[in-house]
């Protein structure tokens, strides 16, 4: 069953296709946050995740007409964008440095609420950064991007059963990590 969020995506390629090449803006207005996000993620830099997203939408719609409606729009997207993410990866041939952090910078009105923000963040930037890539992007497309196990399996081009296996171990692995920290704080 297509849902209308994907019906609506697939009558935007089709006027794209078309000739309506303005209309794509629809759909970078719509998923641009959230890839945004994931690159940054993915690449634990705020501006290169800018970067990444912004030359996803360029590589997705110079590809535009080898979309299948077999998928979801956004699960090909998200496609696009992990290998450009991985691909960078490779090309710098270093493990990501953390600069991502929303939050910094902003005033709030509570700062014990505000701090307590920070450092879960930071300590989530932490976590990703030590998981293996092949972990820390099932992660993010599924506890930060919210996409189904069809999607993620669809990006990652695995099966279903090898994104769950390999799911349940990323948060094993989280899991270990996360004692770590423990440890140390009580030392």
């Amino acid at each position: 069953m297509v849902s209308d969020s994907s019906q609506n995506d697939f009558q935007v390629i089709k006027r794209v296709l078309n000739g309506s090449t303005h209309s794509y803006s629809a759909l970078v207005e719509k998923y641009q946050p959230r890839l945004q996000i994931f690159c940054a993620q993915m690449l634990s830099s705020k501006e290169a995740g800018r970067d990444a997203s912004q030359e996803t939408f360029i590589k997705a719609f110079q590809s535009l007409k080898t979309f299948r409606a077999d998928s979801s729009f956004a699960a090909w997207l998200f496609q696009i964008g992990r290998n450009h993410c991985i691909d960078l990866l490779r090309k710098n041939k270093r493990r990501p440095q953390s600069e991502y952090d929303e939050d910094r910078g902003y005033h709030h009105s509570n700062k014990t609420n505000f701090d307590s923000k920070i450092e879960a963040k930071d300590l989530t930037a932490k976590i990703l950064r030590l998981l293996p890539e092949k972990y820390r992007e099932l992660i993010l497309l599924k506890e930060s991007q919210d996409l189904t196990y069809e999607e993620i399996a669809k990006i990652t081009s695995s099966s279903l059963e090898s994104v769950k296996g390999r799911l349940k171990r990323a948060r094993i692995e989280v899991i270990k990590i996360m004692k770590d920290f423990e440890l140390k704080d009580n030392i």
